[in-house]
């Protein structure tokens, strides 16, 4: 999780960008993409008080900040939107009474006894089933913070969340996440970018970008060990501009079209790997 000096810097630094800008991000010809979002994506939060969304801040105050690309131990995330029903495999994690009553990356005051959870790039209140892959146990969490930030995990449970699969048994274990939909706000506003998306699309050159540096060395490192591990591969780094720094980004060419592109990543289990189209 985002510790308290670095969530408020990182605050400060995103409400200078626009909400329209964290969605649809362009950089050096590139811009993400998530694939279409219908209306039927989105997720009835109100049945459990342990899943509603506490707006604390309104709805598009929050995903204004935290939509907006970041930056957490010297690595640069950009958050995403991913089509429902997308799975991703990797290491689970859980917090709890260190953390509790601290706010969170969406401006919540955490509650460990809440169905929640930490994720570095999808969108504050994305519904999200996890599977424990041996046990088969399943909880549904709502995505309310950033993290985990430590080695391969993909997710942090609350408390409450990590208890009803064994987490809090075993600290770590192997999980299967399911994207299960939005809230009603980012819904909304990708569903009136469908047809924009399906232009952009046409005669366009799709890409995997697979990490961001702000050192081109480490830029060049990774693109390295990607040409040994991705033959076959056009692997190439783009450098780009966000606010007043350079970073420098990682992509994996040639690929037809967005399906193609995201088989390759999950093929290939990349995390935080996402898909970019060169205009």
């Amino acid at each position: 999780m985002i510790r308290r000096p670095q969530l408020m810097q990182a605050k400060r630094l995103l409400f200078k960008s626009s909400f329209l800008f964290g969605l649809l991000f362009f950089v050096s010809g590139c811009a993400v993409r998530g694939s279409t979002i219908a209306k039927e994506s989105v997720v009835d939060l109100s049945p459990s008080p342990n899943m509603k969304a506490k707006k604390i801040y309104p709805l598009e105050q929050i995903h204004r900040w935290s939509m907006q690309p970041y930056s957490q131990f010297g690595k640069f995330y950009t958050p995403q939107v991913v089509p429902i029903g997308e799975k991703f495999e990797g290491l689970s994690s859980w917090y709890g009474p260190d953390f509790h009553g601290n706010k969170t990356s969406s401006g919540e005051v955490y509650d460990m006894h809440d169905l929640t959870a930490a994720h570095k790039t999808l969108p504050m209140n994305t519904i999200v089933k996890v599977r424990d892959k041996k046990s088969q146990k399943e909880v549904v969490v709502r995505i309310n913070d950033r993290g985990p930030f430590v080695g391969e995990r993909i997710i942090d449970l609350s408390f409450e969340a990590g208890k009803r699969i064994g987490l809090d048994k075993v600290g770590i274990m192997d999980v299967e996440l399911e994207i299960l939909g939005y809230d009603e706000f980012i819904s909304a506003l990708l569903t009136k970018e469908t047809s924009v998306l399906k232009e952009e699309k046409e005669n366009k050159n799709f890409f995997v970008q697979i990490g961001s540096f702000k050192n081109e060395r480490s830029a060049q490192k990774i693109r390295e060990n990607a040409v040994l591990r991705y033959q076959n591969r056009d692997i190439k780094i783009k450098p780009a501009k966000i606010q007043e720094d350079v970073v420098y980004k990682v992509f994996v060419a040639g690929f037809k079209d967005e399906t193609q592109a995201r088989e390759f990543i999950r093929e290939n289990g990349i995390d935080g790997a996402f898909v970019a189209i060169e205009n």
